[in-house]
C-alpha cells in the first residue's frame, strides 16, 4: 500500500517541479554556451578558437548534467517503489527468521 502511494508522481510533485526548473536552467546554459562558441568561431582569425573549443566542451558537459537530472527524476519514483515493495519486506522477513532461529 505504501509502495503504491510513494511511486506516484503526485507524491513527488514538489521534487519533480524543482528538477524541471533545474532542467530549464541547464538547457538555457547549454544553448547559450553553444551559441557563444559558434559566435566566437565566426570571428576572423584563430584568436578565439581555444575559447570556442572550451565553450563547446562546456556545452557537452551541460548535456551530461541534463541527463543526470532526467535520471534523478525517474529514479525518484522508482526507488520508493522498490524500497517499500521489495527491500523492506525482505529485511523484515530476514529479521523474523533471525529471531525465530536464534542465530547468535
Amino acid at each position: 500500500m505504501v509502495a503504491q502511494k510513494t511511486s506516484t508522481p503526485e507524491f513527488h510533485e514538489q521534487s519533480i517541479q524543482y528538477l524541471d526548473e533545474k532542467r530549464n536552467t541547464v538547457m538555457t546554459l547549454a544553448v547559450s554556451s553553444a551559441a557563444i562558441s559558434t559566435s566566437i568561431t565566426i570571428l576572423p582569425g584563430d584568436t578565439g578558437t581555444p575559447i570556442a573549443n572550451d565553450l563547446a566542451d562546456l556545452s557537452s558537459k551541460f548535456l551530461l548534467v541534463l541527463g543526470a537530472i532526467y535520471l534523478e527524476k525517474y529514479a525518484l519514483t522508482l526507488t520508493c517503489m522498490v524500497i517499500f515493495k521489495y527491500i523492506i519486506p525482505i529485511l523484515c522477513l530476514a529479521w523474523l527468521v533471525n529471531n525465530v532461529i536464534k542465530w547468535d
